[in-house]
């Protein structure tokens, strides 16, 4: 096997999002993590930056982020390390703490004028920082100090021509906090965490979305699915641009019925638009401007794709896996608890165990996503073990990026 090969399957991968202040995806924190019994006892930083900058390569990441920044926290050795020049400087940002030596500040003059763009994370105070001079982003963990000491910071950095990330924003109260103190961009999952109300009442257009989303699951015949979308003229207007779009064996055709659009989408994929559709923003606002959305995407075609590696000769699980990981997100569209949501949306019963206690394949590797959702190495490890050997960190690693790039797609045609 070769170097990137192992390389890859010693690789944790994490990431998460940086949100600016109207939740457009600024771009991704990514952390490479050594998995825990594989690191390399001799020097563990040269060899996580050697991981980290193979990973380009072997990984796709570059390809798959397209136009979005990767923010990948580094250390001093690992910024001196020759290697970082082999990462894309037009698309990574090098992020460092601000506690620095000399050694590193001229290394950073080097590589900012080489064209990195850098970084410095956990700057608090209101005092002249060598670093702050070359910095596009300074970035703070809002939970780690007082909104005094927070607003004292954001003053004086306000000097700067530099942006202002708030780290670990995770509750709607710390996005709060954050908007509040005027931070130019958010790091966290708080937009997919929001408080659940049990017996909130649905919108009209959600309620018909989750009953074509049952009628569909139920095989219902097209008739009784085009006399639901008469009822919604916006809907139908969608559907035709969708399906004047995307065409039919790559030959654009002019669809004017609602039938015509239904036989053209498929089942499948009218299916799979329509669970996307209950993550819109009511603005309209598509794929790249709505995180949530991205998450729900995200998250469908990677668990689709660990399916298709794990269970290869089960295909028949391969769209209740897609189901299962964009549903496992709908609880933060809706702000209802997953129970309620079953009660409306009919799904099959390895669905609804999937998603209900985590039980049977498919909830496993709903709950292994979800570990690296949270960056959790020890318990995706574990996971991975649960797995019995189906699974390999590389291929785990390679499935994200997949997943990563065909969600980026999708923004690109303008889903």
């Amino acid at each position: 096997m070769s170097g990137l090969a192992q390389n890859g399957d010693s690789l944790f991968l994490g990431r998460q999002p940086i949100l600016d202040r109207d939740q457009v995806t600024l771009g991704y924190s990514l952390m490479f993590q050594p998995l825990p019994e594989r690191t390399t006892p001799a020097s563990p930083t040269a060899a996580t930056a050697e991981m980290v900058c193979t990973a380009f390569a072997q990984l796709g990441l570059a390809r798959a982020l397209g136009s979005q920044l990767a923010f990948i926290p580094v250390d001093d050795d690992f910024i001196c390390n020759d290697m970082v020049q082999v990462l894309p400087a037009e698309q990574v940002v090098l992020s460092l703490p601000a506690a620095t030596s000399p050694r590193v500040i001229e290394r950073c003059r080097d590589l900012h004028s080489a064209g990195y763009t850098l970084a410095v994370d956990g700057y608090v105070g209101q005092s002249a920082h060598p670093l702050l001079s070359m910095a596009s982003y300074a970035s703070i963990n809002i939970n780690d100090h007082s909104e005094a000491e927070l607003a004292g910071t954001i003053s004086y950095l306000r000097r700067l021509p530099l942006k202002i990330i708030a780290g670990k924003v995770e509750t709607p109260e710390s996005h709060a906090l954050a908007e509040r103190l005027g931070f130019d961009a958010y790091q966290g999952y708080y937009f997919a965490r929001p408080l659940l109300v049990s017996g909130r009442k649905l919108d009209v257009a959600t309620q018909t979305l989750i009953r074509l989303i049952g009628l569909i699951n139920d095989d219902a015949d097209i008739a009784a699915l085009e006399a639901v979308l008469k009822g919604e003229p916006g809907l139908v207007a969608s559907l035709l641009r969708l399906t004047n779009s995307v065409g039919v064996g790559g030959v654009l055709a002019k669809t004017t019925s609602l039938r015509q659009a239904i036989t053209i989408l498929g089942r499948k994929q009218l299916l799979r638009w329509l669970q996307l559709l209950l993550f819109a923003h009511p603005d309209g606002r598509g794929i790249r401007s709505n995180p949530l959305m991205q998450l729900a995407a995200l998250r469908g075609h990677f668990l689709e794709l660990l399916v298709q590696r794990c269970y290869p000769a089960r295909p028949q699980m391969f769209d209740p896996a897609f189901i299962v990981g964009l549903m496992s997100v709908i609880p933060a569209a809706l702000q209802m608890p997953m129970s309620e949501i079953l009660e409306q949306i009919s799904v099959s019963k390895e669905v609804r165990e999937a998603l209900e206690s985590r039980g049977g394949p498919l909830g496993q590797l709903l709950e292994l996503i979800e570990h690296y959702d949270d960056n959790n190495v020890e318990a995706a490890c574990s996971m991975l073990s649960r797995l019995g050997g189906r699974l390999g960190q590389q291929t785990l690693n390679l499935c994200l990026t997949e997943a990563i790039a065909w969600m980026m797609s999708l923004g690109e045609e303008g889903a």
